[in-house]
């Protein structure tokens, strides 16, 4: 009996997304400073079930999920009800950011080192399997990070709701985290022909 889907459009939509994963692992995660560059600290954190890549891009009027990245900055891997052993033994990594929300998994966010006063582009895919059907979405977004900051992007995605992406900045204040909202801009995806 033969395993693989016979649908060529769905052999295709594997193939792409196996190879789209091999490469995204392949990608630098650390930040290369100069001597006159500064940096800021942003968390990723994943809420919802499955996976999320999040990837650094060039500037560009829109993307494909398939776009040369130059970056990865997190990968989530997360289910709730679940042992989560992947996750547990390759955690995604820390920087000791303030946190508001100290009863929330660690396996549910990473937390990377971004340049400061250049827009930031990234995408956000998230993919989940049922064990029948694949379900993946996209959302792209760009927003300049100031130096020494901290910043949250929340990214929210599940079977049959629209993804939802926000980013806010993190400022302690008497010891409390304040969260202020941060003007994001969307970058569309690309309509393909």
């Amino acid at each position: 009996m033969n395993w693989f889907p016979r649908s060529p459009r769905l052999q295709r939509f594997l193939a792409v997304t196996a190879c789209t994963t091999l490469l995204a692992a392949c990608l630098p995660t650390d930040i290369v400073l100069g001597p006159n560059d500064t940096s800021a600290r942003v968390r990723f954190r994943f809420v919802g079930e499955g996976s999320d890549n999040v990837l650094q891009y060039t500037q560009a009027p829109c993307h494909f999920k398939m776009d040369r990245a130059t970056r990865s900055l997190a990968f989530i891997t997360y289910q709730h009800k679940s042992l989560n052993l992947n996750s547990a033994l390759n955690p995604p990594p820390k920087l000791d950011m303030p946190n508001d929300i100290p009863d929330e998994s660690k396996l549910t966010y990473a937390e990377v080192r971004v340049k400061a006063g250049i827009p930031l582009e990234f995408g956000s895919q998230w993919s989940r399997d049922t064990g029948f059907v694949i379900y993946n979405s996209a959302k792209f977004a760009q927003f300049t990070p100031e130096p020494s900051a901290d910043y949250e992007v929340t990214t929210g995605a599940n079977i049959g709701k629209p993804m939802e992406l926000s980013v806010t900045q993190l400022k302690v204040v008497d010891g409390h985290v304040e969260r202020l909202p941060v003007a994001a801009i969307t970058v569309p995806a690309c309509k393909s022909l």
